[in-house]
């Protein structure tokens, strides 16, 4: 992934994300594929997976994933069944792909 090395340019309109957000509650497994809201708001009602899309498809995607006040905490696994990270009770985490492997970052 590549980012400006120098200096930064100040935003001058509001910042949207293009994908959207998703609000859920739920206690199911949750998948999600390229045409999913970039932020995942969940209310988890039990403990659940959440998969993101397969990396050779997904190069430059962001998911921020929050859980929003559950009982319970939400494991976001690749495509494969790996574990990425697990977001804990009232927490959020930012994940993205480089085409080769999902990350936290953030």
């Amino acid at each position: 992934m590549a980012y400006l090395t120098e200096g930064f340019r100040p935003l001058r309109q509001q910042l949207r994300l293009e994908g959207g957000v998703d609000i859920l509650s739920t206690s199911s497994a949750v998948a999600l594929d390229g045409k999913s809201g970039n932020w995942q708001s969940i209310n988890a009602g039990a403990a659940i997976d959440l998969t993101l899309p397969p990396e050779e498809s997904s190069n430059g995607l962001v998911f921020g994933i929050a859980e929003t006040g559950g009982a319970f905490a939400i494991t976001v696994k690749n495509d494969a069944g790996g574990t990425v990270v697990t977001v804990a009770l009232s927490t959020t985490v930012l994940v993205g792909c480089d085409g080769a492997a999902w990350a936290v970052v953030g």
